[in-house]
């Protein structure tokens, strides 16, 4: 999920709007009961690597921007591959 990327780009977006965040936090919270919660505090360090990511997505999305070619997902045909319990799956039920 790249959070530290994430984290990095809001806080681009904070300083942009005049706003210095001193602390940066995730608060992740379970979906299933009882939800218990855990803050991640992001260390600067954190930060700067995700700030990193972000300028390099950016500047990906410059090249393509200007050469006008999008790459798609993969540039070769990719091998289809399938985790060993499916095939044992479908060897048990023949």
């Amino acid at each position: 999920m790249h959070y530290p990327a994430q984290v990095a780009w809001y806080r681009r977006g904070a300083r942009a709007n005049g706003i210095d965040p001193k602390t940066l936090s995730l608060i992740c919270v379970e979906s299933t009961p009882p939800h218990p919660v855990v803050v991640l505090r992001l260390p600067e360090n954190v930060l700067e690597m995700g700030d990193r990511l972000c300028t390099l997505w950016l500047e990906r999305l410059r090249v393509c921007e200007e050469s006008g070619q999008f790459p798609g997902y993969a540039q070769s045909p990719i091998d289809l591959e399938l985790p060993a319990w499916v095939m044992e799956e479908e060897v048990g039920d023949g």
